[in-house]
């Protein structure tokens, strides 16, 4: 498969060591899942950076920022983002593009090397400004 054809397509991460798929996804013990479903979004000079999920986010006069949670008190101007995670192609033991008869997606085994997950980075991107990342 091309890896044009890649972009942009759902895809499972699975610690490659795992042993809950596809009967179950317990968290761990840190609240991290041995399996889950990202987008993929394009490539970085080290790997591959999948879209995770979508995050509220809070930004401040001063440029600085803050995850809102549930609890949260809003007092700075809200702002969609996307949960983005960077994961290096030495982290990526092997993948399946042929996908299985569970999930039909292509899959990445990967390392779990970065506090029980296989992301070197997570950061935060503006859904509307891509220029806009928030980063800790």
């Amino acid at each position: 498969m091309k890896i044009e054809l890649l972009l942009k397509t759902v895809c499972l991460l699975r610690k490659y060591d795992g042993k809950q798929y596809p009967e179950t996804n317990e968290p761990d013990e840190h609240g991290q899942y041995e399996w889950s479903r990202a987008d993929i979004l394009g490539l970085y000079h080290n790997g591959i950076e999948f879209i995770l999920s979508l995050k509220d986010v809070q930004v401040f006069e001063d440029q600085s920022w803050e995850l809102i949670e549930n609890n949260s008190i809003i007092t700075g101007k809200p702002v969609n983002a996307y949960e983005i995670g960077k994961i290096n192609f030495s982290d990526i033991v092997d993948y399946n593009f042929d996908r299985d008869e569970f999930y039909m997606y292509p899959h990445f085994f990967c390392e779990y090397l970065y506090k029980v997950t296989p992301f070197e980075k997570i950061y935060y991107q503006n859904t509307d400004k891509i220029c806009e990342t928030f980063e800790r």
